[in-house]
């Protein structure tokens, strides 16, 4: 009961703490200064995680100290001899537990930026997607570039809920119809199904056929991104890499006390505690940032894209009478315009082209 109550609680709490956080100018430049090196209590919260690991080592650090000081005393055996160097058989490994280590860490990060990388690019896809869609969509299709630009929206949250435990329909209330809404739960595959939504909008537009083939790429972009984050997330770093890297790092920490004895005595326990904390700490990052879309912001890219094209439909009558102003000032004669000139307008010389 109590090993469930530590996977649980304590273990959902480690998991939250790796995920990414969006930095912002503050934070970029708290991370220039010496200030980065002050204690905080991350190490606390990161200790928490693998917290049995270093309880464990450190009661087999105690366990060589009380029986090399009180049992060996008592008549049980000496395990060492005298000139016996045992730390070497440590140095001599510990290359190989190195090259282990930095292969299972790379691969992980590469796992992550990649991951991430594809979510920037949900982000492009659905800002494209509907700034094309403003300027080709006429205005008798007022109603089918509302639809898109709201299907548009949905794409980034029904990727993230595809990818994550996140419930849809909660998130998704305030952006689809209820008709809608409905009609897409009953999909297996949500990205795919709201994919086709905009591909036949996009195709029933009055916009010429090399316009329809542009903004349907958008679309076809998307459907790739979704199957390469599909493919991340069913495709760990073979499982042979990553026991045994656990098991080469397990024994190793196991047996280090008994090096470290004759060299350092009492203070074995807190230097096999620490060492253990920075080793398994190292393995731990790859085995958090493995799995990528459980660390990424994807809540606060979802939101960005939702603000971006929220923004884009309320300022694209703006733009359109700005533009049409424009064309006209363009088209009037100089006199009709006035004696006051824009900033960005260039008078070129007429004899400079010669």
């Amino acid at each position: 009961m109590l090993f469930h109550t530590y996977r649980g609680v304590i273990g959902d709490y480690h998991r939250n703490f790796f995920k990414d956080k969006v930095y912002l100018e503050d934070d970029w430049n708290f991370q220039r200064t010496w200030r980065r090196h002050l204690p905080n209590l991350s190490g606390v919260r990161v200790l928490v995680g693998f917290l049995p690991v270093v309880l464990w080592t450190t009661s087999v650090s105690l366990f060589v100290c009380a029986y090399h000081v009180w049992l060996e005393d008592a008549g049980a055996p000496r395990f060492y001899q005298q000139g016996v160097q045992y730390w070497q058989a440590f140095s001599t490994t510990s290359f190989a537990l190195a090259l282990l280590m930095v292969f299972r860490t790379n691969n992980s990060y590469s796992r992550w930026w990649e991951a991430r990388t594809l979510w920037g690019h949900v982000l492009n896809v659905t800002r494209n997607l509907v700034r094309e869609a403003i300027a080709l969509f006429t205005r008798e299709e007022e109603p089918q570039l509302l639809m898109l630009a709201r299907w548009t929206t949905a794409l980034p949250y029904l990727l993230n809920a595809h990818l994550s435990t996140l419930h849809i329909d909660e998130v998704l209330q305030n952006v689809l119809p209820p008709e809608e809404l409905a009609w897409l739960l009953q999909a297996k595959h949500r990205p795919v199904r709201a994919s086709q939504v905009l591909s036949a909008l996009v195709l029933g537009c009055s916009a010429n056929p090399i316009q329809k083939t542009e903004m349907d790429t958008h679309i076809k972009d998307y459907i790739n991104i979704t199957g390469a984050c599909e493919r991340i997330q069913k495709t760990p770093i073979p499982l042979a890499y990553t026991r045994h890297t656990s098991r080469f790092l397990i024994i190793w920490l196991t047996f280090l006390p008994f090096a470290v004895w004759p060299v350092y005595g009492w203070a074995t326990p807190g230097i096999t505690a620490v060492i253990t904390f920075l080793l398994v700490g190292v393995e731990n990052i790859g085995i958090q940032i493995e799995q990528p879309f459980a660390v990424i912001a994807m809540d606060y890219i979802c939101a960005s894209c939702r603000a971006s094209i929220e923004e884009m439909m309320q300022s694209r009558h703006e733009i359109a009478e700005i533009t049409s102003q424009a064309v006209k000032m363009q088209h009037s004669p100089k006199d009709e315009i006035g004696q006051g000139q824009h900033p960005f307008e260039v008078h070129m010389d007429p004899g400079a082209e010669k």
